[in-house]
């Protein structure tokens, strides 16, 4: 915390400033890693707290993006041709200051608040620039409200916040959910599952199959189902508004995302059919539901070579339906086999090149157990 305070604190910070030259630290520590100009001939503590702060700052901080409490003065490591004087001169000197009631404020409205000269329309175009573009890949990054969190607020404080407690403060930021974080198309998962909460499994729904398989293939087709890529009938009407957003299979209801994949009446019986083969080969009971069948929310609780086996076949019913887009036509159980024994084929040449793990091995005793 000393680095990020204004105070000059002890003696061994200073000494930490004057190896840094003409940058400063707090400057250096919230700038992305990637923008970060490359400094030579740095002490060891200084290398580990950089590797430090950037892998617990986005879990203490409100967004794994770009903080709003980010110094203006680090601007220009990202942005090169930024100049923070005039904003500085004005006493705007965080992002956070750009922002009022959930959104960026436009330039009128800073001039007004901060009698900002208009020769900042340029920087401030530059800085509107880069937050939306950081808003495509973190959504988070535009909300402002109630998004600076108490870490946060202690280190813009020179001096620590009343009855403030640093350690207890970390952890519980650390071991708490932060559903801020969530991005919009796992907002509209959770709206479509009905979820009582945000879900707060989703760093082990994106993990899993990429820890679990091999198959490029497979990995593709889960992140399609999470980032709801599949332009389904509701979808398409909304961009080509004459265009039905009935479903093209039942004829009977509007094929969104959630209908469309699971809840169709004519694909009722093709799913039931995929939950019995996996507890017939895994021999585990698995909760029939689309947080199982769909963003594959797997229970915990079960073995690795059993995840793996249900994401062979979980994500290959996901592939098979694919491959019948916009056609009435379904896929059945004995195509769904031989594909999984494909699948087996292709792992075992695979694994052949290589002494074969002991995940391997128990996955795939499972499928050549129930084929014999």
């Amino acid at each position: 915390i000393p680095h990020i305070v204004s105070d000059p604190g002890p003696q061994w910070v200073t000494l930490e400033r004057d190896l840094l030259g003409n940058h400063e630290l707090p400057h250096l520590l919230w700038t992305p890693p990637r923008a970060r100009p490359t400094l030579l001939l740095l002490p060891t503590q200084l290398l580990l707290l950089f590797q430090i702060w950037h892998k617990y700052r986005p879990r203490l901080g409100s967004t794994p993006s770009l903080s709003l409490v980010t110094p203006l003065g680090a601007m220009p490591y990202i942005i090169p041709t930024f100049n923070s004087a005039p904003w500085h001169l004005r006493r705007v000197t965080h992002l956070y200051h750009l922002f009022a009631a959930d959104k960026l404020l436009d330039f009128p409205s800073l001039r007004e608040k901060f009698a900002l000269p208009h020769s900042s329309l340029y920087s401030y175009l530059q800085l509107k620039s880069y937050l939306y573009k950081e808003a495509t890949r973190h959504p988070d990054t535009l909300r402002v409200t109630n998004r600076i969190t108490e870490w946060e607020q202690m280190c813009l404080s020179a001096k620590l916040l009343p009855h403030c407690k640093p350690i207890s403060m970390c952890l519980s930021s650390m071991t708490s959910y932060n559903h801020f974080s969530t991005t919009k198309y796992a907002r509209q998962w959770e709206s479509d599952l009905n979820c009582p909460g945000p879900l707060k499994a989703w760093d082990t729904i994106f993990t899993n199959p990429l820890k679990l398989l091999k198959s490029s293939a497979l990995i593709e087709q889960h992140h399609k189902i999470l980032y709801r890529w599949y332009l389904v009938p509701t979808r398409l009407h909304k961009i080509f508004p004459s265009t039905s957003s009935q479903c093209w299979r039942c004829h009977t209801q509007e094929g969104s995302m959630y209908h469309i994949w699971w809840s169709c009446p004519r694909l009722l019986n093709y799913w039931n059919e995929v939950h019995d083969l996996i507890q017939d080969i895994t021999q585990h009971p698995l909760e029939f539901t689309p947080l199982t069948c769909l963003v594959l929310d797997l229970p915990r609780v079960l073995p690795q070579h059993v995840k793996k086996m249900m994401l062979h076949i979980v994500l290959t019913a996901q592939q098979l339906i694919a491959r019948r887009w916009k056609s009435t036509l379904l896929p059945n159980k004995e195509t769904l086999i031989e594909v999984l024994h494909k699948q087996w084929i292709y792992e075992t040449s695979y694994k052949s090149l290589f002494p074969p793990s002991v995940l391997y091995r128990k996955t795939w005793e499972l499928w050549q157990t129930w084929r014999s």
